[in-house]
């Protein structure tokens, strides 16, 4: 079972996924801070590599790692404090706009979650 998880590095703000695993034996995640990344290790195997953001009020979502809630609640989208993650390119941005024109409100946007949202899963062989 997947969860998504937010942590918080100083004033950067970073998402990750945490995998669990029903085992008898107890793993820790490991996060390793150098000066221009992180590094994420479960059971000694990377999970998440990144930049490492410096600066206040910085941050970095994934839309992969987020979008499966967002789909189960999509009312929440137009008042999600980092919305303007969820475009990753003019493209997404676009599709969007038109989404909206054509279909206002939470109905719109439940529809442009539902192309993110495949895009999260034909693409996830490329995520970190």
């Amino acid at each position: 079972m997947l969860r998504w998880l937010r942590q918080r590095f100083g004033d950067a703000v970073d998402t990750q996924v945490e995998q669990r695993i029903a085992t008898a034996s107890f793993e820790w995640v490991r996060v390793r801070i150098f000066e221009d990344r992180l590094e994420v290790r479960f059971a000694d195997e990377l999970q998440l590599a990144c930049e490492r953001l410096r600066g206040r009020g910085l941050h970095r979502i994934d839309y992969r790692h987020v979008i499966w809630s967002l789909v189960r609640k999509p009312g929440g989208f137009a008042r999600y404090v980092y919305r303007e993650e969820m475009f990753p390119s003019l493209v997404f941005r676009v599709a969007y706009d038109a989404i909206q024109a054509a279909q206002p409100g939470t109905r719109g946007d439940l529809e442009y979650l539902r192309i993110l949202h495949l895009a999260a899963s034909t693409r996830r062989s490329r995520s970190h």
